[in-house]
């Protein structure tokens, strides 16, 4: 980069901050208008502030309409929030009373939500201490296909099936299928769902206690069964599952069984598995769990199991990117088997372990976690995937990153040390896009190892990650990012396990914020 473009992006940097602290000063960082009218044309709406920072304070409240007889699609393209106390929430209708469909806080990927109805009210609240980047987010009128698959059914004593269209082979993109079930007098629905397969960014199956905007909503994606088959039972005579797929990946749909239950039986078996849980280990991709509440602390007197689970002779990768818990009496175990007598591969207890990691002999993992009835601390975040040959991973390279699905990359050897001096990446997206580079696992000599991170044809790193760094995501403000790892060889085990895809660049008032180099993202 040349010294006149140098003295260019710096100047456009001062500016804007200049203007940033004028706007907080003067108190002119408002919430934006509180109703928002969907096109097929997508359209962007921010936190205020976004990226350079939201205020604190803040209760801003947005209403997203589409025309009479569509719905609304909103894309959460970046969210990065104070993950204790500023909090996103979405619902399903045009009030706070409305279903909620979710709750983002702290670093969240992109996510895709579609309105059963004609609106979609989201809330941004922030508390008085500590700020953040904010969110970007997308909305449109939803594209759907519905033809056959929205119906409404009766529910009898005896079980009847329910399933995605297309079960088990595969169902189509853009689905937007909603089963209304009905049940006689004085009785309720039971719907058990037997499989899940969807993809567990994008696609999704809510289940509604009633069929109105303030009906009580759960949501269900990823991969379910046979092991686990949730189960939830309406408080009143009707329940609706709602399916949605967006216009990406495909894959095999749901399996369920729905039947009338006496309503004396109207409690929830199964809604979430708020502590543990069993997981099928993705066949790409990684999957995480958490302490309940994570990183806020848990409750005492937890006793929680986790069962991780592979096909036949595919053997499991765990590692816990963060643990804290009370050293004396608070004990994650780690063993190599479903079972509470299986061998004990670890123990971990204690706070700031940073990195830890674990692989299974065979297809099996069980986690257990118990906490005592005194001091509660933040707990563990942990991410599993199944066991690849890092070995073979290219140390550099030139990469293309996609804008709908995500590409892994490791160190050569991840977990252990790299036998390379230095490896650099090239990751180039479309014209238009930005590179995301999220880190999943990082394991580095805390003083020598290094990753830097240049955007485009820049000769100076916007970002370095090191063993003292928290950040995990990365962001190039042009269409091309560069990775450089220098480890130092003083130890055995080292390097890092990410993913990268194309995001749309950042858009912000004023525009020209796309010009300078983003800072770290915590």
């Amino acid at each position: 980069m040349s010294n006149m473009n140098g003295l260019h992006i710096l100047m456009v940097m001062i500016i804007l901050v200049v203007q940033y602290e004028a706007f907080l000063f003067n108190g002119m960082f408002k919430c934006p208008p509180s109703t928002l009218r969907a096109h097929y044309l997508a359209q962007f709406f921010f936190s205020p502030g976004y990226p350079m920072g939201y205020p604190s304070g803040m209760d801003c409240q947005w209403v997203i309409e589409a025309p009479p007889g569509h719905q609304v699609e909103i894309v959460f393209v970046e969210v990065l929030t104070e993950s204790c106390c500023d909090i996103i929430e979405l619902r399903d209708g045009n009030s706070s009373s409305s279903g909620l469909l979710a709750t983002y806080r702290g670093n969240v990927t992109e996510s895709i939500y579609v309105s059963s109805f004609g609106s979609i009210f989201v809330r941004f609240k922030t508390d008085e201490s500590y700020e953040d980047n904010g969110f970007a987010a997308e909305y449109r009128i939803a594209t759907t296909h519905s033809e056959n698959c929205t119906e409404n059914l009766e529910a009898q004593e005896e079980g009847k099936l329910l399933k995605s269209p297309g079960w088990p082979v595969h169902y189509e993109n853009n689905l937007h299928c909603t089963w209304t079930i009905k049940a006689p007098a004085d009785k309720s629905v039971a719907v058990t769902f037997q499989e899940m397969d969807t993809e567990s960014c994008c696609d999704y199956v809510l289940v509604r206690y009633g069929n109105s905007m303030n009906s009580k909503v759960y949501e269900l994606g990823g991969a379910i069964g046979p092991q686990i088959q949730p189960q939830y039972i309406s408080t009143g005579g009707i329940l609706q599952v709602v399916f949605r797929s967006d216009s990406t990946t495909i894959r095999r749909g749901f399996s369920a069984v729905y039947k009338a239950v006496e309503r004396k039986q109207k409690v929830i078996k199964i809604e979430k598995e708020k502590c543990g849980g069993r997981f099928v280990v993705p066949q790409h991709g990684h999957g995480t769990f958490t302490t309940p509440r994570y990183p806020m602390k848990h409750a005492n007197d937890l006793k929680c199991v986790w069962i991780l689970m592979a096909p036949s002779k595919v053997k499991i990768m765990l590692w816990f990117t963060s643990v804290s818990t009370e050293a004396c009496c608070d004990f994650i175990k780690i063993r190599d088997g479903d079972k509470p007598t299986s061998r004990k591969l670890g123990v971990l207890s204690g706070k700031n372990i940073m990195f830890s990691y674990y692989v299974s002999s065979s297809n099996k993992l069980r986690v257990d976690f118990e906490s005592d009835i005194s001091t509660a601390s933040r707990g563990f975040r942990a991410v599993f995937e199944r066991l690849h040959d890092s070995s073979k991973e290219a140390c550099g390279g030139v990469r293309r990153a996609l804008k709908n699905r995500r590409k892994y990359i490791s160190s050569p050897n991840w977990p252990s040390s790299p036998d390379s001096p230095r490896c650099e990446w090239t990751i180039s997206a479309p014209i238009g896009y930005s590179v995301l580079f999220q880190v999943i696992g990082f394991h580095t000599n805390r003083f020598r190892d290094q990753i830097l991170f240049y955007d485009g044809n820049s000769r100076s790193p916007f970002a370095t990650m090191d063993g003292k760094s928290v950040a995990s995501r990365y962001i190039s403000s042009t269409n091309a990012l560069i990775i450089v790892f220098k480890p130092d060889f003083t130890t055995t085990e080292g390097g890092f396990r990410a993913y990268f895809r194309a995001i749309p660049k950042r858009q912000s008032l004023p525009q020209s914020i796309s010009s300078v180099s983003p800072a770290t993202v915590p």
